[in-house]
C-alpha cells in the first residue's frame, strides 16, 4: 500500500564511520572494492529479526520476530522485492523469534533452514515449519562447526553444542565474517551457554560487532563473554520503554566500561542498519 511504502521509503543513506579493524579470524577478503555486506536489524518490539545482505546478493533471516511484527516484516519485504530469502536461522522455538514465520511466508521462500536441535510442539511452531516445507524449502538442525560460504563472507556456527535445560541456551549462535569485520548473533544465549561457546571457541568469539543476547537481559552478556567477543559495536533488539525494562542497566554498564558503542532497534522506525566493506562498518540509516 502507499502507506506501507512511505513508512519503509529507505532513507537516504548518511555514510558514518563507526570501526575499522582487522584481525588473524579472516573469511575471503572482497574482491570488488564497492562490494558491501549489510544486516539490517528490525525494529520487532519484543521479537527478534535480522536480515543480513551479503555482497552476491544472497540473503539471510536470523529470526522471524513475533507474531504481531509478521505483518510488518512482510510489508518491507513487498516495499524492497523480497520474494527469495536463501537461507532462514531459527535460532530457538520461543514465539518472539519465529512468531511472524507464518505472514511472512505468504510472501517469501526461503531455500534453506537451520533450527535449534531444542525441539519443540507448540502448535504455531510446527506450523511456521510446516509452512516452510510445503513450499520445498529445506530444514536441518544446526551444527556447531558448520561453515557456510556466502559472496566472499563466512557463516560460521558457533553453537549450540550438546544439551542445556534451558530453551534460550539451545539458541543457534553464528558469526558472520567478510574480510577484517565480524558479526555475532547468540539468540537468546543465557550465561551457561555463553560460558561453553568461551571454553570451546576462545579467540573464535571474537568479533566487531555484537548482537546482545537475549534482548539486553542481564542473564546474557557476561563478563567473561564479553571479554572474549571484545566488540567495538553492540545492537539490541528491545522495545522502547518495554515493560522488561531491556536493555539491562548491568548490561549497559559492562559495555560502557568497556567502551561499546550501543545501538537499540528501535531508534529508527524500520531498525538499525549498519554495513561493511569489509575494513570498515557504518551505519547505512
Amino acid at each position: 500500500t502507499a502507506a506501507a511504502i512511505l513508512f519503509f521509503a529507505a532513507a537516504a543513506v548518511c555514510v558514518f564511520l563507526l570501526a575499522s579493524k582487522a584481525f588473524s579470524d579472516r573469511a575471503d577478503a572482497p574482491g570488488d572494492p564497492g562490494a558491501r555486506l549489510s544486516v539490517m536489524f528490525f525494529n520487532a518490539g519484543r521479537g527478534d529479526s535480522a536480515l543480513v545482505s551479503f555482497p552476491d546478493g544472497s540473503r539471510t533471516l536470523i529470526d522471524m520476530g513475533t507474531f504481531d511484527d509478521g505483518a510488518r516484516l512482510r510489508a518491507y519485504f513487498d516495499v524492497y522485492g523480497v520474494g527469495y530469502i536463501d537461507r532462514l536461522i531459527i535460532t530457538h522455538p520461543h514465539s518472539d523469534h519465529y512468531g511472524g514465520g507464518e505472514e511472512i511466508l505468504k510472501s517469501v521462500r526461503f531455500g534453506r533452514a537451520y533450527l535449534s536441535p531444542c525441539e519443540s510442539d507448540e502448535p504455531a511452531y510446527r506450523r511456521v515449519l510446516e509452512g516452510l516445507e510445503s513450499t520445498g524449502c529445506l530444514t536441518e538442525y544446526a551444527c556447531a562447526g558448520n561453515v557456510i560460504s556466502a559472496g566472499g563472507a563466512q557463516i560460521v556456527f558457533m553453537s549450540p553444542e550438546g544439551r542445556f535445560e534451558n530453551v534460550n541456551d539451545m539458541s543457534v549462535a553464528v558469526k558472520i565474517i567478510y574480510g577484517g569485520v565480524s558479526f555475532l548473533f547468540t539468540g537468546d544465549a543465557e550465561s551457561a551457554a555463553e560460558l561453553d561457546m568461551v571454553k570451546r571457541c576462545g579467540d573464535r568469539l571474537r568479533a566487531d560487532v555484537l548482537k546482545l543476547g537475549h534482548h539486553g537481559s542481564a542473564t546474557s552478556s557476561t563478563e567473561a563473554f564479553l571479554d572474549a567477543v571484545r566488540p567495538s559495536v553492540a545492537v539490541v533488539s528491545c522495545e522502547k520503554n518495554g515493560t522488561y525494562g531491556f536493555p539491562a542497566p548491568e548490561v549497559v554498564k559492562r559495555l560502557t566500561d568497556r567502551g561499546v558503542t550501543l545501538f537499540a532497534n528501535h531508534e529508527r522506525d524500520i531498525g538499525i542498519e549498519l554495513g561493511t566493506d569489509g575494513e570498515k562498518i557504518f551505519i547505512l540509516n
